[in-house]
């Protein structure tokens, strides 16, 4: 179960359905479900058993686990909110990512949760974008979940616009304009990743030697081997990926420094709105 969990763990929502047929690839199952025509067959058999049904046990969990994770999917429309939030958050166009969450909001099946991620983000990315319509779709969501109030606005007061230092979303320096460009040209690969974490540009310019916000302790190395990374009030799902993925390939050959990545906790929505919560009530006092 747990070799499972590590190698499926970063996999797409998407992606896990097929993983309910993990137990056409048990070594030997096919093996002892034949006929026993011999003594010596039988013996085989009671040596293979406890084996054999141990390996069954196990893809049993398996099955059951994906099957879950893909009823819940299902369930709360999770596939459209997440290609949803990669819209909002690369290069969607303001009024379309609007009506979409206008849309959500009428959803019975759209989770309280899921819907103030949207908006949340939606907030964040259009802040200031002339036409962004942030009043009327905040005042929706108060309507619709009043134990939320003023969580848009204590956010933005916390990571706006005007208290982040850099460009968070992308889309203003020349190479992120380049970078779109080519994008258009070829088109998304994914619609579920095609957003990566600011950390990938710290990464990036730490490898170059070029972390004009963080001190360094020289700039004499001309080639980083290892980075260790402590992100102060948690590390979210999508930054462990992106460090895993920078690990994988340096162990395959691919070059690259080893990173490791460490924080407070594991953020969630849930941790993340608590969070806020609490640094809501402590600025009243």
């Amino acid at each position: 179960m747990t070799i499972f969990c590590q190698e499926h763990y970063i996999k797409l929502w998407r992606d896990w359905p097929k993983y309910k047929n993990t137990d056409q690839r048990v070594p030997g199952k096919k093996h002892i479900q034949q006929n026993l025509e011999s003594i010596q067959d039988m013996k085989k058999f009671i040596e293979d058993y406890p084996q054999f049904k141990k390996i069954s046990g196990t893809v049993s969990k398996h099955v059951s686990l994906v099957g879950e994770l893909s009823s819940l999917v299902q369930k709360h429309n999770l596939l459209e909110i997440s290609e949803l939030e990669q819209t909002i958050v690369s290069d969607g166009e303001q009024s379309k990512c609007l009506n979409q969450i206008r849309a959500l909001f009428k959803n019975p099946k759209i989770r309280e949760l899921d819907i103030i991620r949207l908006v949340l983000l939606y907030a964040l990315r259009f802040q200031n974008m002339p036409g962004a319509d942030l009043r009327s779709i905040t005042n929706q969501l108060r309507q619709q979940h009043p134990k939320l109030d003023l969580i848009v606005d204590t956010v933005l007061k916390y990571g706006g616009t005007s208290k982040r230092p850099a460009d968070l979303f992308g889309g203003q320096s020349t190479i992120d304009i380049t970078k779109r460009f080519i994008k258009g040209l070829k088109g998304v690969e994914n619609i579920y990743t095609q957003h990566s974490p600011y950390l990938k540009n710290i990464v990036e310019a730490c490898q170059r030697g070029r972390l004009d916000n963080y001190p360094l302790l020289s700039n004499e190395c001309d080639r980083v081997e290892n980075i260790i990374i402590f992100i102060v009030g948690g590390v979210t799902y999508e930054e462990a990926a992106f460090v895993r993925s920078l690990n994988e390939k340096r162990a395959q050959g691919m070059g690259g420094p080893a990173v490791i990545l460490a924080g407070n906790c594991m953020l969630n929505t849930e941790s993340f709105l608590d969070e806020f919560t609490n640094y809501k009530s402590t600025k009243a006092v």
